[in-house]
């Protein structure tokens, strides 16, 4: 083999860890926690409700992405959450299209709030949001 055969040589090898290590790394910034904390909410409103959760310290937002989920009147959700053990989650939720009507940590976790924190212990915690 000639030297450029060898660099040619080397070059894909170079090419083909580093794709490796790329996916390797994306796969594992998809994954988040060691555990699902399962979360129910009930809306017993007679309005449209958005809802997220944050984590109290680290900044993780669920669904994230300046994204929220989405509760409609009189209805109850269970939402799944993958975290880390121990980790302190809020919830937010306000009126759709009106963040000055709120409960818990309101929209982006700009409000302060008594009961609307827990630990995920990969259980289930509930909330009833009323007016």
């Amino acid at each position: 083999m000639d030297k450029s055969s060898d660099a040619e040589k080397n070059l894909w090898v170079g090419l083909i860890i580093l794709l490796f290590s790329l996916i390797a790394v994306s796969a594992h910034a998809g994954d988040y926690g060691d555990t699902v904390q399962t979360v129910i909410l009930t809306n017993n409103t007679g309005r449209y409700i958005d809802f997220e959760f944050t984590d109290d310290g680290h900044g993780h937002v669920w669904p994230g992405g300046d994204q929220a989920y989405r509760l409609p009147p009189h209805e109850t959700t269970k939402t799944s959450l993958n975290c880390y053990r121990g980790q302190k989650i809020c919830y937010g939720a306000w009126v759709r299209g009106d963040d000055e009507q709120y409960w818990g940590a309101g929209n982006a976790n700009s409000q302060h709030c008594n009961d609307c924190c827990f630990r995920c212990e990969g259980d289930t915690a509930k909330y009833r949001l009323s007016e």
